[in-house]
């Protein structure tokens, strides 16, 4: 089974983030995912993880897209096994 390290390709940006972190991934299918922790996120409290999904532009920036067979809305109270998950998912977009 893939770990997070077999991403790291991926990862374009870690930012500290409301006293906790937010990594950003970018896949090359144009999207991507933001992964945070922080204490405003969606079961931090449980050192789980909320998961975006990202739609990239030709000039490099980003939003958050609710449009994608993953899922309408943020994923929160996501384990790691999760997100490995949901990274594939997104490599798959």
């Amino acid at each position: 089974m893939n770990t997070i390290k077999d991403y790291n390709k991926y990862i374009i940006d870690i930012n500290a983030y409301h006293k906790g972190m937010q990594v950003v991934f970018q896949f090359d299918n144009g999207y991507g995912l933001s992964v945070v922790s922080h204490s405003f996120s969606y079961g931090n409290e449980d050192e789980l993880f909320e998961i975006g999904v990202l739609e990239f532009h030709s000039d490099g920036t980003y939003d958050l897209t609710y449009e994608t067979p993953i899922y309408g809305d943020v994923l929160g109270y996501q384990s790691k096994e999760d997100l490995l998950n949901v990274i594939e998912q997104a490599i798959n977009l």
